[in-house]
C-alpha cells in the first residue's frame, strides 16, 4: 500500500489522514479508523497513528470484564507514531474528511494538512465493499495477544452477542420503528431465535455467547442445551472470534454489526434494529427476525446451504 501523495496537492505540502477514534467503544473506534485506512490507500494520503486509549469509569463501577481501555490492542505501523506524531499534530492545518472534495482549495502552506477522520459517521456506507481489506488491516496490526486464541479456538454454529452494559431497557410501548437508539434487547427474544434456528438446522447446534453481562443476567440463554459463554480477554479478540462464527444472532450494538460485516455471515436482527444493510442483495442473508414468528424462507434457505 503506497503512502506517496498523489492526489490534487502532490507536490505541494505533505498530507497525512488521521483517524480520531475517540471515547467510544470498539465498534465505534472502528468506523474513522477504517474509513481513514481505506481513503488513505485510494488517494495516497500519509497516515498518522490512531491514539486507541481511551479510559472508562463505567465498566469498573458495573464490575465488567472488559474494562475498555483499548490500550494494547493494536500495534504501531498504521503510520507516523511516537514524537512526530504529535508534532505533527500539533503544527498542521487540520480539516475534516468531509472536506476531502475540496483538496485543491487548500493550495500551498509550510505547514502539513492533515484530513481528520471521526465519529460514526454512516456507519458502513463508506467501506461497503472493502471489508476483506479491513479485515486483512486489522488482523496485521492486532497485537499477537488479541489473535493468538483463533488458531484452537472452533467457532460457535451461533454466535450471539448480548450488549447489556449501561444500556436502557427497551422501553415497554415500543413499536418497530420508533426511534429508541441503543437499548438493551429483551433475552426472550435470543432464546426464541436461537431456537428458531435450531430447529431449521435440525439439531442443538452450539451456541456461543459474547456479553457484557454477568452469568445471572444472562440466565435465560445460558440455561439452554449446548451453550456456553466465551471471552477471550479483550473486545478485539471477542470480536474476531464472534465474526468466525456460522451465523450471527446480534444485539443492538455497533459491535454485532462489525462481527457481521467481518464474518458475512447469515446475520439475525430485532425487528426495527437492522440499521443498516451490510452486504450485497446476492451475498448472505441478513434480516430482522420477529421471536414469535417462522424465519424467512430467504433466511431457512441460507441455513440449510451454511449447515
Amino acid at each position: 500500500m503506497s503512502n506517496d501523495v498523489t492526489g490534487p496537492l502532490a507536490g505541494s505540502r505533505p498530507i497525512y489522514a488521521f483517524p480520531a477514534v475517540g471515547q467510544g467503544g470498539l465498534g465505534d473506534k472502528l468506523f474513522p479508523f477504517a474509513r481513514c485506512a481505506i481513503a488513505s490507500r485510494r488517494l495516497g494520503l500519509k497516515r498518522i497513528d490512531p491514539t486507541w486509549l481511551s479510559p472508562h469509569l463505567g465498566p469498573w463501577l458495573r464490575k465488567e470484564r472488559d474494562k475498555r481501555f483499548y490500550a494494547g490492542l493494536f500495534r504501531s505501523g498504521f503510520g507516523v507514531g511516537g514524537l512526530r506524531k504529535w508534532a505533527l499534530l500539533a503544527l498542521s492545518q487540520r480539516i475534516d474528511e468531509d472536506d476531502l472534495p475540496r483538496l485543491r482549495e487548500f493550495g500551498r502552506s509550510p505547514l502539513p494538512l492533515v484530513v481528520v477522520f471521526n465519529k460514526v459517521r454512516n456507519f458502513f456506507q463508506d467501506i461497503a465493499g472493502d471489508h476483506r481489506e479491513v479485515l486483512d488491516l486489522i488482523m496485521a496490526l492486532a497485537n499477537p495477544r488479541q489473535t493468538s486464541h483463533l488458531a484452537s479456538y472452533v467457532p460457535g454454529a451461533i454466535g450471539v452477542q448480548v450488549r447489556l452494559g449501561d444500556l436502557k431497557p427497551l422501553p415497554a410501548s415500543y413499536k418497530p420503528g420508533d426511534r429508541v437508539g441503543w437499548v438493551r434487547l429483551p433475552l426472550s427474544w435470543y432464546v426464541d431465535v436461537i431456537n428458531r434456528i435450531r430447529s431449521c438446522i435440525g439439531s442443538e447446534v452450539p451456541v456461543h455467547v459474547f456479553s457484557d453481562g454477568s452469568d445471572e443476567e444472562l440466565t435465560p440463554i445460558l440455561a439452554l442445551k449446548n451453550v456456553k459463554r466465551c471471552y477471550f480477554g479483550s473486545a478485539l479478540a471477542d470480536l474476531l472470534a464472534l465474526s468466525g462464527c456460522k451465523t450471527l444472532v446480534g444485539s443492538a450494538s455497533s459491535f454485532s454489526m462489525w462481527a457481521a460485516y467481518l464474518g458475512r455471515m447469515p446475520a439475525f436482527w430485532f425487528p426495527g434494529f437492522q440499521f443498516q444493510k451490510l452486504y450485497a442483495p446476492e451475498e448472505q442473508f441478513e434480516g430482522e427476525v420477529a421471536g414469535d414468528r417462522d424465519l424467512a424462507p430467504e433466511a431457512r434457505a441460507a441455513l440449510r446451504k451454511l449447515f
